[in-house]
């Protein structure tokens, strides 16, 4: 009686440890579906400056994202389609890249401003290279701010900014959007 006593209590133990961990681990993922919608372009200098496709209002291709929205720094994974990966305006029907070679973590959490941000940046000699992302949920919808600039010699030779609402998508279309990309 007493080793059955003892064995309910242990294998109940288990099942709480169990769904304890697991429901901690059970956070679903976020998959996001973002247009790269033109809202400035601050370039200053450059063949960028006055470009006729990098008006506002331009869409210049898609960022797809993929992350979960714990509230606090998580981990990402950012996959681009558009003109800022590859250079070509014509990015429809081509695949997404990977911004994110693999999962990173935001670099930070606001709880006020319920918005997670990561910035990338490279320098050489005399220019420096700046991506910025920006994802912040107001009233239960996701919304998208993307920088990327370049400056040199402290000039900018292409500075633009990019914001949009987002839409969030499933798992499955997440993974034929990264496949495929948008047409």
């Amino acid at each position: 009686m007493k080793k059955e006593f003892i064995k309910k209590v242990f294998v109940t133990f288990v099942f709480l440890i169990f769904f304890t961990n697991s429901s901690y681990g059970a956070t679903p993922f976020t998959y996001l579906s973002c247009k790269a919608i033109i809202k400035e372009n601050k370039t200053e200098d450059g063949v960028f400056k006055d470009h006729d496709k990098l008006k506002s209002g331009s869409n210049i291709g898609y960022y797809f994202y993929k992350f979960k929205d714990t509230k606090k720094k998580s981990k990402v994974m950012i996959h681009e389609q558009g003109f800022i990966s590859t250079g070509d305006f014509d990015w429809r029907g081509k695949k997404p890249s990977k911004y994110t070679k693999q999962s990173v973590k935001w670099d930070d959490y606001s709880n006020q401003d319920k918005i997670y941000t990561f910035v990338d940046r490279a320098k050489s000699d005399n220019s420096v290279a700046t991506v910025g992302f920006a994802i912040q949920k107001i009233n239960n919808e996701y919304h998208n701010t993307v920088t990327f600039s370049v400056f040199e010699n402290n000039v900018g030779t292409f500075n633009i900014v990019m914001d949009q609402k987002c839409e969030k998508i499933g798992e499955s279309e997440y993974k034929d959007l990264i496949k495929k990309g948008i047409n």
